[in-house]
């Protein structure tokens, strides 16, 4: 037997009689079925088709609801780092100013550092000064006190 004659009942042989009976019978029980039975399977694939089309409308609403939310988010993005760019030139802008103004009045500064530097010094050397001095006085009274 070959393959198409396996779809075959037993016993019919392709292009015999019984074959022909068989294969009448058969579409007569098909198209009694579609009659009979065909509306309820109508039926259920419209159901099955309108709820896939409502799965698919509500899936493709998702998908735009997500597109628009992740556009508007590119959006945002763009416009902080928009913001922060024009934030931070500000903030160079106010820096180089404030630079200036140190510059512009460092020397005066400098001229007052320069100043606490040499009365610093000049404190020293009186320190100095008076510890000779006190030295001396000690010395001289250490003379005069053993002479005596």
């Amino acid at each position: 037997m070959t393959e198409k004659s396996n779809l075959l009942p037993r016993g019919v042989e392709r292009g015999d009689a019984c074959h022909q009976e068989v294969r009448g019978d058969c579409e007569r029980a098909a198209a009694a079925e579609q009659g009979d039975g065909g509306g309820v399977a109508n039926s259920n694939q419209e159901q099955t088709e309108t709820s896939q089309k409502t799965k698919i409308e509500s899936l493709q609403r998702k998908i735009d609801s997500t597109t628009a939310n992740y556009t508007a988010l590119r959006k945002r993005r763009n416009l902080d780092l928009e913001g922060f760019t024009h934030d931070i030139a500000n903030v160079r802008r106010q820096l180089k100013s404030l630079e200036r103004q140190v510059l512009k009045y460092a020397p005066a500064d400098d001229h007052e550092l320069n100043l606490l530097v040499l009365a610093r010094e000049t404190g020293e050397q009186v320190n100095k000064i008076a510890d000779e001095l006190q030295n001396m006085k000690t010395g001289c009274m250490g003379v005069v006190g053993v002479g005596a």
